[in-house]
């Protein structure tokens, strides 16, 4: 029955609709806006391929119905194949945006917060200073973790950063990792997050065993914190 599997794709084509606007939605774009019903002009041809009898109002009416849902059912389905293909697109993008944005704690074993983000006293001097990082107390040789996906761009002894490892994530995120007893990465690897970039020491001006991690957008320090999502041991 024509009418019965008519029906069934236009369920079929209202359930995709629902499920469309819901992927726009995860990936930040706007939602389809309805466009106009097509017009019909022209002869109607029946599935015979003959064209509709006007002698049979009924099944002239039948026809026409018919095909006017198909064109309809036709469009929505051009319109949804488009759609699509911009909403896998966009999702393609933000998930490489997320797999090279920091979000884990780039030290998993047992440690203990001993710095925050912000202004602080100096352990050195006494006096008021902005630290531009986290401190992680945690024993030496502990395992340090990239926080997110990129590009090692600097392995090796920074002043009084210590051994440092820096890599690059692009979007404008770079990640820092300090005062290390060893690195386990070059300039120009590239790292997954979770890989080990080396491990926790008290290289270069540091009072104790610990790491030192920034996270800089756009050149610019940021709270660590905020990009963290703690599902470890510890306090972030």
């Amino acid at each position: 029955n024509v009418d019965r599997a008519l029906t069934q794709v236009e369920s079929m084509v209202k359930e995709g609709e629902r499920m469309e606007r819901q992927a726009r939605m995860l990936a930040g774009l706007p939602l389809p806006q309805a466009g106009p019903a097509p017009g019909l002009g022209g002869a109607l041809i029946a599935a015979t391929g003959q064209a509709a009898s006007t002698e049979d109002p009924a099944l002239s009416r039948t026809v026409t119905d018919q095909a006017r849902r198909l064109e309809v059912l036709s469009r929505q389905a051009t319109e949804q194949r488009q759609s699509l293909e911009e909403t896998v697109t966009a999702l393609r993008s933000l998930g490489d945006r997320l797999e090279h944005t920091p979000s884990i704690c780039p030290v998993r074993a047992p440690f203990v917060l001993s710095s925050g983000f912000g202004w602080r006293l100096d352990p050195f001097t006494g006096g008021s200073a902005y630290h531009t990082g986290l401190d992680l107390r945690a024993p030496t040789g502990t395992p340090v973790h990239a926080t997110a996906a990129g590009e090692v761009v600097a392995s090796g002894h920074e002043g009084e950063y210590g051994i440092t490892v820096r890599v690059r994530h692009g979007y404008g995120l770079e990640t820092s990792y300090c005062h290390l007893s060893a690195t386990r990465v070059n300039v120009g690897d590239q790292v997954r997050r979770g890989d080990v970039l080396g491990a926790v020491g008290t290289t270069g001006r540091s009072t104790g065993s610990h790491l030192h991690y920034e996270v800089r957008s756009d050149g610019a320090a940021r709270d660590p914190a905020a990009y963290i999502v703690m599902t470890r041991t510890g306090r972030s």
